[in-house]
Order: C-alpha cells, then structure tokens, then sequence
C-alpha cells in the first residue's frame, strides 16, 4: 500500500461515522487487515485506509474514468493522454454511473456499502 515505516503496526479508528472502533494491522509490506463490528464500519474503514494510502492513485483514475486526466498530466507524448480522455468522454461512464445511482433504493446494501466507503474516504481527506 506504499504505507511508511511509521504506519505499521496495529492502530484503532475512532471516526464520527463509526458506530463502534474499528481495529486496523498493517504489515511491514503494507497489506491492511481490518477488523470491524459491522458492515457499515467495515466498509467505511475500508475507505478511510484507501484514502490514507491511495489517495493519489484513486483521484487518478476517477480523472481517467471522466475524461480528465490530462488535466493534471498534460496531453502526453503524441497526445495519448488527450485522446485517452476523449475516449473516457465518448463512453459516457460517468452518465451512466449517475443513473444507475439514481435507480439503487435507498435501502440497497450496494447503496450503503459504497455511501460507508465514501465517508471513509472523506473523513481520512
């Protein structure tokens, strides 16, 4: 996970969202174990590490995935990131994220799941 020599070992999460601790052990090659009371505060943990470790990788492919990664990288050498990003347009993922969003029931264990992770990662940022 790129995680340093300071972050190993075993630590506890104590976040507003949690609804009881969460245990996190990371090992020395970085491999996160986690330990939570629920779904909800596992994924959300999930989310907190990600945000902790990946920060980076994950606002990177969120660019790519909207056509937007020559924003921070440029055009590229012979515009492959440009026309990398007009390909991402032409698919329209993010369109079609939106509206499957918008179809999940609010009850939907997807729906929790990916609205648990999104705190995560918004409570590490």
């Amino acid at each position: 996970m790129g995680a340093d020599a300071a972050s190993y070992g075993t630590q506890t999460l104590h976040l507003d969202g949690l609804q009881k601790p969460a245990k996190v052990v990371l090992e020395a090659n970085g491999t996160a174990h986690i330990n939570a009371a629920s779904d909800h505060d596992l994924f959300l943990a999930v989310g907190y590490v990600h945000a902790k470790f990946r920060l980076f990788q994950m606002d990177l492919l969120r660019r790519q995935g909207e056509g937007r990664l020559s924003e921070v990288l440029g055009r590229g050498r012979d515009d492959e990131v440009l026309n990398s990003d007009r390909f991402e347009l032409q698919l329209g993922l993010p369109r079609t994220a939106q509206k499957e969003w918008a179809q999940l029931p609010k009850d939907n264990p997807s729906r929790i799941a990916i609205l648990a992770y999104a705190q995560g990662v918004n409570d590490r940022i």
